[in-house]
């Protein structure tokens, strides 16, 4: 083989596998396996990070029809799209922005309302950490702010600087699941 049919295979292979990691396509995948249960009341699919609006428009195709259902996706203003059928919000990453904590209360409102007939489908993909960063109440977003720039300098890796995202939110550490209560709840994570 000459260096050209070894790039062109190498560049086939990238694009198979950039292909199958393509987050839309796992949530039809596990869609497909493992359907949306009907639920009695309302279907809400909030979906988080930059592959948010493709994700939405996936699990949508895959909802059950009839039922009152609502949809959001919260990304970075890179892939920020007009999309119908879709709430869209963008927001500030690596570091969390004032469109994200509008985002967050907008969120903690929709799950406030929801009942014991409800369900909440989470669809949530890299870069989605920043997007929502509902500071606990002795936390301001400046101070969010300061703690990602800190962790940014400092070296941490993203798990680490999950860590400590994750003690300054009120949606991180299974925050979002407790203001489901009484929904049903389902989420579904890539990369």
């Amino acid at each position: 083989m000459n260096d050209i049919d070894l790039r062109a295979l190498a560049r086939n292979f990238f694009d198979i596998g950039v292909k199958a990691a393509d987050p839309a396509t796992a949530v039809r995948s596990e869609l497909i396996k493992n359907p949306i249960r009907r639920p009695n009341g309302r279907l809400l699919v909030i979906s988080i990070g930059k592959a948010a609006i493709s994700m939405a428009k996936e699990a949508l195709q895959h909802s059950p029809t009839g039922i009152p259902q609502t949809a959001i996706a919260i990304t970075n203003y890179e892939n920020a799209e007009n999309t119908p059928g879709i709430e869209v919000f963008s927001a500030g990453h690596p570091k969390p922005d004032g469109s994200g904590l509008k985002a967050s209360r907008y969120i903690e409102q929709k799950l406030k309302d929801l009942t014991a007939e409800d369900s909440v489908l989470f669809l949530i993909s890299g870069d989605g950490s920043a997007l929502l960063p509902a500071p606990v109440v002795e936390v301001g977003l400046d101070d969010k702010i300061k703690a990602t720039q800190i962790s940014l300098g400092s070296g941490l890796d993203i798990i680490q600087m999950n860590l400590v995202r994750q003690h300054l939110s009120r949606f991180k550490g299974g925050g979002l699941a407790r203001l489901c209560y009484p929904a049903s709840l389902r989420a579904l994570t890539t990369n």
